[in-house]
């Protein structure tokens, strides 16, 4: 019975980090036009040099798991609350 509740345990500690990620991972995507932004401007840098469009990445790639997008998703879509 021990075995079958370690079991049970250890899945639902499973499914329950799975929808932590889940819901994190919706709050971080990024909006149709964040992202055209995003490639608009990662564009234009790669024009000037392929230097330039990794540190323009290596600054969205920084910003991108910001508390400061984090909690402005999270007044925008109540659905990854849920």
């Amino acid at each position: 019975m021990r075995t079958f509740l370690l079991i049970l345990a250890i899945h639902a500690l499973l499914f329950g980090f799975g929808f932590l990620i889940a819901g994190w991972m919706t709050l971080l995507m990024a909006e149709a036009e964040e992202e055209a932004e995003f490639n608009k401007e990662y564009r234009e840098a790669r024009r000037k040099s392929w230097l330039e469009g990794m540190r323009y990445f290596s600054r969205f790639r920084s910003s991108f798991t910001s508390t400061q997008r984090i909690s402005a998703h999270w007044a925008q879509r109540p659905d990854a609350r849920k």
